[in-house]
């Protein structure tokens, strides 16, 4: 990834983390989604998607950007924390 790629794909997740904590999930959602599509193999966009999916009460979608997540970082444990809270949002506990 280029120097001006990465600055980008920083500046995504700043934006995305700073919309998340204002309560902006639907921006934080976009932030993120720009964040993942520069850097498709980073865990961190997807556990932001994810994050904010579950916010805006899309758990199963949620879910898919978790397992996402797991695909490049298998024991990131937000990605793990995050898989649980959407499969028991779900009401799948098997």
């Amino acid at each position: 990834m280029s120097d001006e790629a990465f600055g980008r794909y920083r500046e995504a997740l700043r934006q995305g983390h700073l919309a998340a904590l204002r309560g902006d999930h639907a921006g934080a959602l976009v932030a993120y989604g720009l964040a993942a599509d520069l850097a498709p193999d980073r865990p961190l966009p997807q556990v932001g998607i994810a994050n904010a999916l579950r916010a805006l009460g899309r758990d199963e979608e949620a879910l898919a950007a978790f397992d996402r997540a797991l695909v490049s970082a298998p024991l990131d444990e937000g990605a793990l924390r995050g898989r649980a809270a959407s499969l028991l949002a779900l009401g799948r506990t098997a």
